[in-house]
């Protein structure tokens, strides 16, 4: 099957070096989730427990399925569509649900796109020295009620990263991974030791998010937020970490970007929790405000330290920089599935991509009942189930033995035996299923 196919991959537009993929990879995973969702999750459950559950289902069962996930998508170079055909042997079944779920992570463009616009405003506010004059809350409502200027930045936004679709996987997506991710680290690193030196008593916000209470790691629901939320991150399941895989060049080493994908997600979200978190505990200020910890605590926090407006000049810049490089993964899902499952060309897929991202995306800015829907769509109720069907398509209907022997182990420096197999077979992918189910009925009750 996969030596028939070959001589069509060999035009296929691959990542051209292995520092190149791996930057793509961490660009597909770190994004808002890193950003804006894990910190106000990491505060809700009081710093350390929740960091330590989430670094434990990291690197015991979301790596192990990651590995599992890129190797199937170099194996077959193609998107989400074709390898459900190729593990289920039913093209009607594969064409629904394969391209359903790549569909599924683009509509999280609807929403994320104009988060990326609110980026730029609070950006804009750092830069001006606003937030010394007014609260985070006024400058974040002013420009909510500004429709003009929240529909300018999202076309903005679209622009950006339309050229980088167009550009295509080497010129594009990995060119500006290249350059984005290793900065976008620097500056939280950066910040974080900003933080550190200007916060007074910052000692007690970072005791706050280092030490764990190993009494909250009793709740299943913590293990059940720490194990969605680095699903969530990282991308694993749905769609977008298979489709940069299948971007990888066949005699590349694979495994190793699976491990280097979530240790480089589990980075970034801690260095962005180190960077608002403890700072906010430090100044007396309740860091579980849920979503509005990036856009209303932490430019108060930032109002009143010293450098505060230097600080979140480098916070937002990264976070937007996070940001882009998600949405850019988002689009690509569909961009690669749609053109592979269509037999299409990308430059006839990416136009029709575009614009339902401009339509539905003006919409979610135009509507809050459409913010609402296309968040919970795209968030809950998909990604969830996605999760578990990609899961189960990869290591049950496909094989994760298969995975590993022709598309893992050839080119690995290091080789995983069967013992890989059974962990992901009855304990990494049971667990997913477990929890994923658990979250996804407790939506409804």
């Amino acid at each position: 099957m996969l030596s028939q196919a070959a001589p069509a991959l060999e035009s296929r537009d691959n990542f051209s070096s292995q520092f190149g993929t791996m930057m793509s990879m961490a660009g597909l995973a770190i994004g808002l989730g890193n950003c804006w969702r894990f910190p106000y999750l990491c505060a809700q459950w009081g710093g350390g427990p929740f960091l330590f559950a989430y670094l434990f289902v990291v690197i015991l069962l979301v790596i192990p399925f990651l590995i599992v996930e890129i190797g199937m998508g170099k194996g077959h170079g193609k998107g989400v569509a074709d390898c459900y055909e190729a593990s289920w042997h039913n093209r009607p079944f594969a064409m629904i649900f394969g391209n359903f779920f790549a569909a599924e992570n683009w509509v999280q463009n609807f929403f994320v796109v104009g988060l990326g616009s609110t980026l730029i405003y609070m950006l804009y506010s750092a830069v001006t020295t606003k937030w010394d004059d007014m609260p985070a809350d006024q400058i974040y409502g002013e420009f909510k009620g500004n429709t003009v200027l929240c529909v300018i930045l999202f076309l903005v936004v679209i622009v950006m990263i339309a050229v980088v679709a167009f550009r295509g996987v080497s010129k594009g997506i990995e060119k500006i991974s290249s350059i984005v991710i290793p900065l976008m680290l620097f500056i939280f690193i950066l910040v974080f030791v900003l933080v550190c030196i200007t916060t007074p008593n910052i000692t007690t916000g970072l005791n706050y998010y280092l030490n764990p209470d190993f009494g909250k790691l009793k709740s299943p629901q913590l293990w059940s937020d720490a194990l969605v939320q680095a699903l969530f991150s990282t991308g694993a399941g749905p769609g977008p970490v298979l489709v940069y895989g299948s971007h990888i060049a066949k005699h590349r080493e694979s495994t190793m970007m699976g491990i280097s994908l979530g240790l480089m997600d589990t980075m970034a979200g801690v260095l962005a929790g180190l960077a608002i978190i403890p700072a906010c505990v430090a100044m007396g200020i309740d860091p579980q405000s849920g979503s509005n910890l990036i856009f209303l605590v932490f430019p108060t926090v930032c109002s009143k330290i010293p450098f505060g407006a230097v600080i979140g000049v480098l916070l937002f810049f990264g976070i937007f920089c996070a940001g882009v490089t998600s949405m850019i993964s988002n689009q690509e899902c569909a961009i690669t599935t749609f053109s592979d499952s269509l037999k299409k060309a990308r430059t006839k897929v990416i136009p029709f991509v575009i614009a339902a991202t401009v339509i539905f995306g003006l919409l979610d800015i135009l509507n809050v009942k459409a913010d609402a829907f296309f968040q919970y769509m795209a968030g809950d109720l998909t990604f969830l189930p996605g999760a578990m069907m990609g899961s189960i398509t990869y290591v049950y209907a496909f094989g994760v033995k298969r995975v590993r022997t022709e598309f893992l182990n050839p080119t690995a420096k290091v080789k995983l035996g069967r013992w890989f197999d059974r962990w992901v077979q009855f304990v990494v992918v049971p667990i997913f299923i477990f929890f994923c189910a658990r979250s996804f009925i407790m939506l409804f009750i």
